[in-house]
């Protein structure tokens, strides 16, 4: 144990200090909230891709809408997709 005398300085610890003291270092992101922004990252990798496909012309592969809607969460595949964009299509046509 220490004494003190006058000719010891006593600093008081700052608020910094003390917060350190009565908290938990920052940890990290919940598990959802990481789970949401990958989702949205990928989400808007998978439009860019597919942009860039239909500006060449070129056919959009059936997995890039499959995992595009199982990402927004639609229980429903590319096949079943394009199956009901024909009918809308057919539908129009009448």
């Amino acid at each position: 144990m220490t004494n003190l005398d006058e000719t010891d300085e006593f600093e008081p610890m700052s608020l910094q200090s003390v917060e350190m003291l009565t908290q938990p270092p920052l940890g990290c992101r919940p598990r959802w909230i990481w789970r949401e922004i990958v989702s949205a990252q990928r989400t808007v990798e998978i439009l860019e891709a597919i942009d860039r496909y239909q500006a060449a012309e070129t056919e959009v592969p059936e997995e890039w809408i499959d995992e595009l809607l199982e990402l927004r969460g639609f229980a429903v595949d590319a096949k079943t997709l394009k199956a009901i964009a024909r009918a809308e299509t057919a539908k129009e046509n009448i």
